[in-house]
């Protein structure tokens, strides 16, 4: 019995990568509807496809490679996805610290070492992200988060030195 299961899993190794490539949480609606139309079949799965119907009735490691590069440019582009969310997400909770200016009865920023090397990382990785081949669904949401940054980066520096020269 334990060399039948050793066959079954040896015969069953080949099919990982496409039950991989299948699973990909990249996969969205937009790479569906490319596959679908790459190996012109309709690939609109139900919660009733089992992996049966997937390697026998469709047949569908007839069109690994297709499967496959849809599937790296999923798995690419949900790198930029994650990486956008994870920038914009990082910004929760950072505040903007005011102290009393001697016995002014007025505020000045303290502390923004930690907040300006932030926006500079942030800016970096932005920039890097706008220059990914594939950045392409997100292309927007990049240039504006970019720019986002970059006008609070400008307005923090005229108020630093606003504020230093008032004081």
């Amino acid at each position: 019995m334990a060399a039948q299961v050793k066959q079954d899993m040896e015969a069953f190794k080949t099919n990982v990568p496409i039950v991989t490539a299948l699973r990909n949480p990249g996969m969205r609606a937009r790479h569906w509807e490319t596959l679908s139309k790459d190996i012109n079949m309709d690939l609109n799965f139900t919660d009733s496809v089992t992996l049966d119907t997937v390697l026998n009735e469709m047949k569908l490691p007839e069109y690994m490679k297709q499967i496959s590069t849809c599937g790296d440019l999923a798995s690419k582009e949900y790198m930029i996805e994650k990486t956008l969310i994870e920038l914009k997400e990082g910004w929760k909770g950072i505040d903007l610290d005011l102290m009393e200016y001697r016995d002014s009865g007025t505020f000045v920023l303290k502390g923004l070492d930690d907040t300006l090397q932030h926006l500079d990382d942030n800016i970096i990785m932005a920039q890097s992200l706008a220059f990914s081949p594939f950045k392409g669904p997100f292309a927007d949401e990049i240039e504006q988060w970019e720019k986002d940054l970059v006008m609070t980066q400008e307005v923090l520096d005229e108020w630093i030195a606003c504020q230093r020269l008032w004081m």
